[in-house]
């Protein structure tokens, strides 16, 4: 198989202006330029704003008319853009997307064509009666946050999940609770101060203007040294509670702010440990931990396709340190027992892309009780939702049976690869290598991905199927098998390359409306019209 394919000027321009819309991980240019384009249409509103409350100002409308003249070339060059990376140039203008860009941007040409004088003079006493008008329906620029919809969900998540983090990891709800107490503390203290100087005191002292008071209350609380002593005798007593608090306060502010700096010290190197309260959505849940954990993650993310996020639920997870080369916000640890309701609850487990539960390979107990504990987990997750899909991890052969019960996991036993993998070996010599580059998700090698027979495909057979796509220049495709599995029930009728099985009665199998065809490319095929929002949403990896 060819590796990673040579891509157009034209596909590159279509990553950069749609960077959600491919198969793969959107590039940070591509994210980085319609964020751009997100701030230039806020600015482009306030405009409208300022434009309105400011009108007349000297000098103003040239400033916003030069802006205006800015903005709008921006959203020409964009759509022109657009257009160029389009895979349909015929049909893109006619698309919604399309027609909102060009809303966006049309008023302020046929203004400019007033300016200039460029019209002709009916054209342009036209043009000034609807020119207000044109005006408003610059606000048509708000539709486009419609095409950047998905960008910011991804990003309003990835906020929240950074902000749940932050504010776990430096406590910061408890530094608002002592805040908020020395706050009140202030406050209450200066006000019955003042009170008590201003109607008891016979002559002035340094209590009796309100708002100084403050000043001198806040001396009290930090330091009480050089504090303003009281004329009264109750005001004493106040100020001297006053000092005793503020004491306290800042001895557990100290305390906390130590107390963050040795747990950040002892976690360094460390997975990040999940917030209590985060809610976690479309992410991949590890049960459990063995040898294989790293890699597993890793292999996962990359199969994914996109910045998903993990979360290791195990007993000992607090333990596990960061995997290399991953972003440690992207994996995160839970410390707790998989098999309790409440845990998996906190886990979102119901709202998970994929479970994965592994098998410990610890301690000195038997094989088959660490994989009544697996299957254990399993049945637990799948009581919470039976659609969640499963993979679990297993060590012996004869635990298969107990994993009946669960239609929705895919169980896989370790030594049963190995076994098949010696074979190979014993047969062929270093063909092992084959196996660990097939098996292997990175982003230069070539992947299995199984999907819908193409609607011009049905009809035809297997064999002309691959040499349809043989003979592709743009798109390095190889079908090496058909699933003709009904229903949910996928892998139960397939067959790895029928041309060449004439014995099992497949050779000329012909492609129906509800096959799909296993397939070995770099990336995602194209005609498997999947997009980003498909991978996040899990409706990809629910057909596959």
């Amino acid at each position: 198989m060819a590796g990673k394919p040579v891509k157009t000027l034209r596909q590159r321009v279509r990553e950069l202006m749609d960077p959600h819309e491919g198969h793969k991980e959107p590039s940070r240019a591509g994210v980085a330029i319609n964020l751009c384009v997100l701030a230039c249409i806020l600015a482009s509103l306030a405009l409208i704003l300022v434009e309105h409350l400011h009108r007349g100002t000297p000098g103003l409308s040239e400033l916003l008319w030069a802006a205006e003249v800015l903005f709008t070339a921006l959203f020409t060059v964009e759509y022109l853009l657009r257009w160029y990376g389009a895979e349909d140039r015929l049909s893109y203008p006619l698309g919604f997307f399309a027609v909102i860009d060009l809303l966006a941007i049309v008023p302020s040409y046929v203004m400019l064509a007033h300016a200039l004088d460029i019209a002709p003079d009916f054209l342009a006493l036209r043009l000034v009666r609807v020119s207000r008008i044109l005006r408003l329906l610059r606000l048509f620029r708000l539709l486009k946050f419609v095409r950047h919809g998905h960008l910011l969900y991804r990003t309003a998540v990835a906020i929240r999940i950074w902000a749940a983090a932050v504010r776990h990891q430096y406590h910061l709800d408890r530094l608002m609770r002592l805040l908020s107490w020395t706050v009140l503390a202030w406050v209450a203290g200066t006000n019955l101060l003042w009170l008590t100087e201003r109607f008891l005191a016979d002559g002035t002292g340094p209590y009796d203007g309100y708002w100084p008071s403050y000043w001198n209350v806040v001396v009290v609380l930090v330091s009480g040294m050089d504090a303003e002593k009281p004329v009264t005798v109750p005001g004493m007593i106040e100020v001297v509670i006053l000092l005793v608090v503020g004491i306290c306060m800042v001895g557990m502010l100290t305390g906390e702010i130590v107390a963050i700096i040795v747990r950040s010290a002892e976690r360094r190197g460390k997975l990040p440990l999940k917030p209590p309260d985060l809610r976690m959505e479309n992410h991949f849940v590890v049960l459990g931990r063995n040898r294989h954990l790293t890699n597993v993650i890793r292999q996962s993310l990359s199969a994914l396709s996109g910045p998903h996020h993990v979360l290791v639920v195990a007993t000992d997870a607090d333990q596990v340190d960061q995997v290399p080369g991953i972003p440690a916000k992207r994996v995160m640890a839970m410390a707790a027992d998989p098999s309790r309701a409440e845990v998996l609850e906190e886990a979102c487990v119901t709202s998970a892309l994929r479970v994965v539960i592994l098998s410990s390979d610890c301690g000195d107990e038997p094989c088959s009780d660490r994989d009544n504990r697996a299957l254990m987990y399993a049945l637990a997750v799948a009581a919470r939702n039976r659609e969640t899909p499963l993979v679990v991890e297993l060590q012996e052969e004869e635990s298969l049976r107990y994993a009946a019960a669960l239609p929705s996991a895919e169980c896989i036993v370790r030594h049963r690869f190995g076994e098949k993998l010696i074979g190979q070996a014993v047969l062929h010599p270093g063909v092992t290598s084959v196996y660990r580059e097939l098996m292997t998700f990175s982003g230069d090698t070539n992947e299995f991905y199984v999907v819908d027979a193409p609607r011009d495909m049905v009809g035809r057979t297997f064999a002309d199927v691959q040499r349809h796509f043989l003979e592709k220049d743009d798109e390095a495709i190889l079908v090496v098998g058909i699933d003709w599995s009904s229903g949910n029930n996928r892998y139960v009728r397939y067959m790895l390359h029928p041309a060449g099985g004439a014995a099992h009665g497949h050779a000329r199998h012909v492609i129906g409306p509800g096959d799909r065809l296993i397939v070995m490319a770099y990336e995602m095929p194209s005609f498997a019209q999947v997009t980003q929002e498909d991978l996040w949403s899990k409706t990809t990896m629910a057909r596959s």
